[in-house]
């Protein structure tokens, strides 16, 4: 039989809201080098570059919650930077919500 302790663990568990993420892309894989040149203002090489300098001081302390790749913070502070686009815009192009867009990008 179920006691009360139980029962309360069990009504927080079906209440708990189900956590949706985003697929992310991945910009090296996914546009050829020209059209990686026109929406990043880079060329592949360097923007590898630039993380292989960079990537060591973003990388996220913890790997919970699907914590952002340093390639993936670097994608949408370029793409902010190369258009202006508006934190939504930047974030539904790199598959993250607009807060972790503002946060990335003043990171």
């Amino acid at each position: 039989m179920i006691d009360d302790e139980d029962f309360a663990e069990l009504v927080v568990l079906v209440n708990r809201a189900t956590r949706h993420f985003r697929g992310r892309v991945d910009h090296f894989q996914k546009w050829i080098d020209e059209e990686f040149r026109n929406r990043f203002r880079m060329s592949k090489p360097v923007v590898r570059y630039v993380l292989n300098k960079i990537s060591h001081s973003i990388t996220s302390r913890t790997f919970r919650n699907h914590a952002l790749s340093p390639a993936q913070m670097l994608f949408a502070t370029l793409r902010f930077l190369a258009t202006g686009s508006m934190l939504y815009v930047i974030g539904d192009l790199n598959g993250i919500d607009k807060a972790t867009s503002s946060r990335v990008i003043t990171r």
